[in-house]
């Protein structure tokens, strides 16, 4: 298997590992309600938070970090997200677990377009649409896959241990992205001037 091939691989991984922390809460929505006293639509409107966080810090953070080194980038915020993941797993009040989504949403906000534009320059301008559709893949199964699996961990193991799952599951993406992602590969610096 090519290199490049490797680092859509490992890019693709890290787009499921963002769907998965996204919906998580869903499949948990029980296990979080009990353990921290609020109601369903609370834990509902933890993917709200991270939907508005994630739609207002992308294009804030690729206008400030764009031109970094992708890989860097992308790494770091998979790093992010992950001990996000593990700060929910602590968390002990409510206020706690907000701040960890937020926190991972903003990290999934320099994920994805990062992920995107590096996918698209990996391969040759023919080979971009089917690069991205192999990137983007990684979305679409965390629907099917991660977050059947993110409530069966929750259900069986129980919802803090579950979060560490997740967590664990986007550090090895973060390194996955630092062992196969080219390091010159980086953008131009934005503005919205």
């Amino acid at each position: 298997m090519s290199a490049g091939r490797l680092a859509l691989y490992a890019l693709a991984t890290g787009q499921f590992t963002v769907g998965v922390t996204s919906l998580s809460p869903v499949g948990m929505v029980v296990e979080l309600g009990e353990a921290f006293a609020v109601t369903p639509g609370a834990v509902a409107r933890l993917l709200t938070v991270f939907a508005v966080v994630y739609a207002v810090s992308a294009p804030l953070t690729q206008a400030a970090l764009g031109h970094l080194p992708r890989r860097a980038v992308i790494a770091g915020a998979m790093a992010v997200s992950g001990l996000s993941c593990w700060a929910l797993a602590l968390a002990e009040v409510w206020w706690q677990v907000q701040a960890a989504r937020v926190a991972m949403a903003a990290s999934a906000g320099l994920i994805g377009p990062s992920a995107a534009a590096a996918a698209a320059s990996l391969v040759a301008p023919e080979r971009r649409a089917g690069a991205l559709a192999v990137v983007f893949g990684g979305i679409t199964a965390s629907s099917v896959l991660g977050l059947p699996t993110s409530s069966w961990l929750a259900q069986t193991l129980g919802w803090r241990e579950a979060w560490v799952a997740v967590g664990a599951a986007a550090i090895l993406c973060a390194l996955a992205v630092a062992l196969t992602v080219p390091g010159g590969n980086r953008g131009a610096k934005g503005s919205f001037g």
